[in-house]
């Protein structure tokens, strides 16, 4: 899985300038020297360099995806899901809440609280760092717990708050999607992780792994994308 991360974080560096661009920005807000950081195997990986890098990659490609298939996001709703923390933080920057940069920086405040024996200073933690950082979302997200899709600021750090507390008491829940009508669900995951719990109801749900980047903007396609653009 590492090998496959670094193979097509290296294709979307090398043939996209709008992910160049982004992850740029994630290593000048991190205060790294270069983009061998993003790199699994060109150094020894922890598991949060692993956690970064592959945060980046999946905001990058979901980032190309609106670029190369724009009738995907139109007229249709969407949103974003966050379940576990990479899964948040993802969609905290696909939904414009967040930049890229400010993504990783509290996933690094938090980190840091999570090494503390006191569970309520992730919580403050977390809301230190929202304050200022954190805005309304320009695509709803779907997180885990919550009854309606997170827009407001206020809601948002609600959620992510609550998510963080079940982390450091170690009460991890996670309920499936809801879903109110069809839907396609898109994972830009180059592993083989198993698809989310969908609660379907009578509603259908395709998923969908885009395994290359070059699936989003080759002329041939993602069997099931087809040719939106």
């Amino acid at each position: 899985a590492e090998q496959a991360l670094a193979e097509k974080t290296v294709e979307l560096i090398e043939s996209q300038p709008l992910a160049r661009e982004i992850y740029e920005q994630a290593r000048a807000g991190l205060g790294i020297e270069n983009l061998d950081y993003f790199i699994i195997g060109k150094q020894a990986a922890s598991a949060q360099r692993l956690s970064t890098a592959m945060i980046v990659y999946q905001y990058a490609m979901f980032r190309l995806l609106q670029t190369y298939r724009p009738a995907l996001f139109a007229p249709t709703d969407h949103y974003v899901a966050g379940s576990d923390e990479m899964g948040w933080l993802v969609a905290l920057a696909a939904s414009g809440a967040m930049t890229i940069d400010q993504v990783l920086r509290l996933q690094r405040a938090a980190s840091a609280a999570l090494q503390t024996p006191h569970p309520g200073e992730v919580a403050a933690a977390v809301r230190r760092f929202l304050d200022g950082n954190l805005g309304d979302a320009s695509i709803p997200i779907l997180a885990d717990g919550a009854a309606v899709p997170l827009r407001k600021r206020a809601e948002i750090e609600a959620g992510l708050i609550a998510f963080y507390q079940r982390r450091a008491t170690r009460s991890s829940r996670q309920t499936p999607i809801q879903l109110n009508n069809s839907s396609w669900i898109v994972s830009f995951d180059p592993g083989p992780r198993e698809a989310p719990a969908i609660a379907r109801g009578p509603f259908n749900a395709d998923f969908v792994r885009l395994s290359s980047p070059g699936e989003i903007w080759s002329a041939r396609p993602n069997r099931t994308l087809g040719s939106s653009g």
